[in-house]
């Protein structure tokens, strides 16, 4: 009977895990959403202290690099993408300034970026953080 209820316990959790997805992966997808208004601090805070961990990081640089991928569209998400980039690099495990150092010719091509709604460059988001040399 346990190992029933246990079985039961774990395909309910797997099924949470696939509709919500992770605490990360939710985590991940409110700092980065297209929304009009930045992550708080204490998220980012909390997505630096998970970069420690093992398993959470390759989840959470995936996440990042997939999102700097995006189109002109989706110009927040890029910008956002950038900004938690720049808080892990000063307050995230040292392999974000490795992996960043890897990713420079993504974020380089960046600087270019703009995006047009009507006559209004919504894509410029002025300087890039991490392209000046007091990030990294």
């Amino acid at each position: 009977m346990a190992d029933l209820f246990r079985s039961a316990t774990e395909a309910a959790e797997a099924i949470r895990i696939k509709t919500r997805g992770t605490e990360i992966e939710r985590r991940l997808l409110e700092a980065l959403s297209g929304e009009n208004w930045g992550a708080s601090s204490s998220l980012l805070n909390q997505i630096a202290q998970d970069t420690y961990d093992f398993e959470k990081y390759p989840v959470i640089m995936k996440t990042i690099w997939a999102t700097m991928e995006g189109s002109g569209a989706s110009w927040r998400k890029v910008f956002k993408a950038l900004t938690l980039v720049e808080h892990l690099v000063k307050n995230g495990n040292e392999r974000v300034v490795e992996e960043t150092r890897d990713h420079m010719r993504r974020v380089r091509m960046l600087t270019d970026f703009n995006f047009f709604e009507g006559s209004i460059d919504r894509g410029s988001g002025g300087e890039n953080p991490l392209l000046n040399g007091r990030t990294m």
